[in-house]
This record gives C-alpha cells, sequence and structure tokens, in this order.
C-alpha cells in the first residue's frame, strides 16, 4: 500500500508561489494608479471650485461693482491645493459688457497643471 501525507507537491508550491509573484505587484501598482488618479482629480476639483468661487462673488456683486483690470488671488486658493500655484482674475470690458477670465496653475506630480475659465457678464444679464 502507498503511503500519502495529504500536503503540497513542489510543483503545486512553485505554480502557487508564482501566481502570488504576479498577483501582488499588478494589485500593488492597480492601487498606486488608483492613488494617482485620486490625487489628480481632487486638484483638478479644488482649482475648479476656487475658479467657480471667484466668479460667483463677481456675479453676485452685481454688473457695476466689477473693476477692469488684473488681480491675483493666489492667497485665496485652497492650502491643499500643490504649490507652487498662481491665480490670477483679469476683467476687460466693451459695449456694456465685461469679460471675466480666471486661470489657476498649480503643480501635479511633477508638472504644472492649469484651469482656465472665461465668462461674460453684461448690464442686462450673465452669459456664459
Amino acid at each position: 500500500m502507498k503511503n500519502k501525507s495529504g500536503g503540497f507537491t513542489v510543483l503545486e508550491l512553485l505554480i502557487a508561489v508564482g501566481l502570488v509573484g504576479i498577483l501582488v505587484p499588478s494589485l500593488y501598482l492597480a492601487v498606486n494608479s488608483i492613488n494617482i488618479t485620486n490625487k489628480r482629480s481632487r486638484n483638478i476639483f479644488l482649482a475648479n471650485v476656487s475658479a467657480e468661487n471667484k466668479i460667483e462673488k463677481l456675479r453676485s456683486g452685481g454688473y457695476n461693482s466689477i473693476t477692469t483690470g488684473e488681480l491675483d488671488f493666489t492667497n485665496e486658493l485652497p492650502s491643499e491645493l500643490p504649490k507652487p500655484n498662481k491665480a490670477l482674475l483679469k476683467i476687460s470690458a466693451s459695449e456694456g459688457k465685461k469679460t471675466i477670465e480666471v486661470s489657476i496653475n498649480f503643480q501635479d506630480a511633477g508638472r504644472q497643471r492649469s484651469t482656465q475659465y472665461k465668462t461674460i457678464i453684461s448690464e442686462t444679464g450673465i452669459g456664459q
């Protein structure tokens, strides 16, 4: 009679180790990629919200309270937005309408990113 011990063979162990050796690094890369994408999305969201808030503040003040020129509002950006960052607002006027351009630049994963908005506010209403 043959004696069976009920353990794994060397071949089964080698296959299991090989599968784990492939799966663990793949999972690590996937999770790392998700984290990078999540941080990038958060940064873009923060920049967009900052630009929208600045424009809405101007809109709520009304057409006559908006003065033309350029304004640096970098100090109003959220502290979570990676540095170096810069936020500029440019307002120009012509024929009963004012054009507002917002540009926000920030550092993201070693690359310079930017968000730009442009809207028009007129004496009779708001247009985008």
